[in-house]
């Protein structure tokens, strides 16, 4: 009957004896006295024998079951209730048994193992870019340090270069404003001795005759546009006569 439970298949064939022989001693009752009185007792022994016998123990193997570990013995194998692949619960051998959960907690092993693996990947991953993200960061404020620092030693360097061409223009301005009034000062000078020295009287015109006369005259030699000055003295016409 595929009955799962011993203990259950146990009690359903003790009701069919009884049963059976109920049935018997009502049959036996209701036939003729006449003769039946050995075939009644006969029936009697035979359903007797037949109620006292043990019933046949079914092998539950891939049987189903309803408590998973619960177990149970037939011809001295022990047999688990055991989850399978498909997640039902059968009757299996205890060492079949041993092999599905051994597989199953080492593909869940696995699993964990594997869901470790990659969150500890996730992990590293994330760890090397936050440090990847701060290095950026870092080398962004470095550059901007650098560039702002260069602009500063820029400014500096062009205020040195307009400090210095100012004081080389305000020098050139005071060393003009001296050579002014130095030129100022001696002009000024120059008109006070004009002033102060008389006008020469204009000399009176002197002519030498030749070079003779001149050197007699103790004029030689005679330069052009001084007083006795004159061409025929003067034979190469370097503007020295009687050289």
């Amino acid at each position: 009957m595929n009955i799962p439970h011993r203990k259950g298949a146990l009690t359903v064939t003790i009701s069919g004896i009884l049963v059976f022989m109920l049935g018997g001693v009502v049959a036996a009752g209701a036939a003729p006295s006449t003769g039946g009185s050995q075939t009644a007792l006969v029936t009697a022994q035979e359903t007797t024998a037949t109620a006292s016998a043990t019933p046949t123990e079914t092998n539950p193997a891939q049987t189903t079951c309803s408590a998973v570990d619960e177990s149970q013995t037939y011809n001295g194998e022990t047999f688990i209730c055991t989850e399978g692949d498909d997640a039902q619960l059968v009757w299996l051998s205890e060492a079949d048994s041993h092999k599905i959960v051994e597989a199953r907690e080492a593909k869940a092993k696995a699993a964990a193992a594997k869901i470790a693996a990659d969150k500890a990947a996730a992990q590293k991953a994330a760890a090397k870019a936050a440090a990847d993200k701060l290095a950026a960061e870092k080398a962004a404020a470095k550059a901007a340090a650098d560039k702002l620092a260069a602009e500063k030693a820029a400014a500096r360097e062009a205020a040195a270069r307009k400090a210095a061409e100012k004081a080389a223009a305000d020098q050139a301005a005071a060393a003009q404003a001296a050579a002014d009034r130095v030129a100022q000062q001696a002009a000024a000078e120059q008109e006070a001795q004009q002033a102060a020295v008389p006008a020469a009287p204009a000399p009176a015109f002197v002519y030498y005759k030749n070079c003779t006369a001149a050197r007699a005259a103790g004029a030689a030699p005679v330069y052009a546009g001084s007083p006795g000055y004159a061409s025929h003295l003067d034979r190469d016409g370097d503007g020295i006569g009687c050289e």
